[in-house]
């Protein structure tokens, strides 16, 4: 059920592209020359090529340029039709990941301990998954994702998400813990 509107949704675009162009088979092949042509298989380059775009793109997505743009936080209300790269309190995700991190072994300095590093390492675990999983288009269709940064930064958002869900729920346990031990019932 989880991916039921993710296929609905997909099949719903079908549905109107076909009505659009009037036959499935007129269908098809737009979408076939669409996904040829974001995925940067007809650009010059071949395989090295499509490395290069791919990692640019990764760089443009998780770095960005800045990777801190405080600016970006408070909307712009005269519109000039450039559309930042997404930012979260104003900095990269990948620049979020660099500050958890960081926050995580600090706290194992300053408070060793086992649940601690288990926590860094869970972090790694959610991160990468995310990580991985947002950064797949980015990979694979590299003309799309190089081209329309304004669309395309909406693949993120899985990765956000875990990374909230990660730390609200790791929190929680912490809080819970703490209070279990101050407090026994």
């Amino acid at each position: 059920m989880v991916g039921g509107g993710f296929v609905l949704a997909h099949g719903l675009h079908f549905l109107e592209v076909c009505a659009y162009f009037g036959s499935v088979q007129a269908a098809l092949n737009d979408l076939g020359g669409a996904a040829v042509y974001r995925s940067g298989a007809t650009a010059s380059g071949g395989l090295v090529g499509h490395i290069k775009q791919a990692l640019e793109n990764l760089v443009q997505y998780f770095v960005g340029a800045p990777a801190v743009d405080f600016a970006s936080i408070i909307p712009d209300p005269v519109f000039d039709g450039h559309w930042p790269m997404y930012r979260f309190f104003g900095m990269s995700l990948g620049l979020w990941w660099v500050v958890v991190t960081a926050g995580l072994l600090v706290w194992n300095k300053l408070r060793p301990g086992p649940e601690v590093e288990t926590l860094r390492m869970h972090w790694y675990l959610v991160y990468g998954v995310g990580l991985v999983t947002s950064s797949l288009w980015l990979l694979v269709m590299v003309n799309h994702g190089g081209f329309h940064e304004r669309f395309i930064y909406r693949h993120l958002f899985f990765l956000w998400f875990v990374c909230i869900l990660f730390g609200a729920t790791s929190f929680s346990r912490m809080v819970w813990t703490e209070r279990r031990t101050e407090y026994p019932i």
